[in-house]
């Protein structure tokens, strides 16, 4: 009787958990690749696609420009670069957001220090 009521509770817990499962959203990190000293968000159509340091921030704000850098996200994200040089910027930088997850900024990506400057 015992092991007939153990399986019982069992089998309900199981059914329980199963049928009160919530579906929730899994949230990975987004890596975007700065591949340009340019500070602009035109959309580029054609090859070579440049991402910029605009365009990554406000891509992993969530808010891309474009998809230049690929699509936004609202998870941990890194940005990290294949250029090394001066950054003129234009304007401010967008700030960076709350509530996307953390947003890393790697200025030593791709096994190799690269110097990149804001001015």
């Amino acid at each position: 009787m015992k092991l007939r009521t153990l399986r019982l509770l069992s089998a309900l817990l199981l059914v329980s958990l199963l049928l009160s499962e919530q579906s929730v959203p899994l949230a990975y990190a987004v890596g975007y690749v700065v591949n340009t000293t340019a500070d602009d968000t035109n959309d580029e159509t054609t090859a070579p696609i440049y991402c910029t340091l605009r365009e990554a921030i406000l891509a992993a704000n969530n808010t891309p420009a474009n998809d230049d850098c690929g699509p936004g996200s609202n998870a941990d994200d890194i940005i990290t670069f294949s250029v090394s040089g001066t950054i003129t910027l234009g304007s401010t930088l967008p700030a960076i957001v709350g509530g996307q997850g953390t947003l890393t900024i790697d200025t030593k990506s791709y096994r190799h220090p690269r110097k990149v400057l804001l001015a």
